[in-house]
């Protein structure tokens, strides 16, 4: 009988991740947190009117009907973009914060071959 444990994987909470995808996620999760910030900053500089202004003939506002075009921002288009900032932030600031190196092994050959722990 064989008292060790059979391992069909790598160990609980260590996940394998290609390095290329690692980088790109974490990369992905900068420029969210990039947009988050550089909206909630506009927001709060130019207002929700002055965010309405910049946005410009930008907005459609009736999209199911065939001869839509594009109208003027209106104050509410500005808050549908900002209230997305928080949600960028969080977003992004997960994928930066999960995905640091510490937290991900990218290499098997690191694990033992009974799982616990470096070899």
């Amino acid at each position: 009988m064989n008292h060790y444990p059979i391992q069909t994987g790598p160990p609980e909470g260590e996940e394998f991740m290609n390095n290329g995808v690692r980088i790109g996620l974490r990369l992905l999760g900068v420029v969210m947190l990039v947009a988050g910030l550089a909206i909630g900053g506009a927001f709060v500089v130019l207002g929700p009117t002055g965010m309405a202004e910049a946005m410009g003939q930008s907005c459609v506002h009736n999209a199911n009907l065939p001869s839509s075009t594009e109208e003027s921002c209106t104050i509410l288009d500005s808050l549908e973009l900002a209230g997305a900032a928080p949600i960028l932030l969080l977003v992004g600031a997960v994928l930066v914060l999960a995905l640091k190196r510490s937290n991900v092994r990218s290499d098997p050959a690191e694990w033992s071959p009974l799982g616990y722990g470096p070899r």
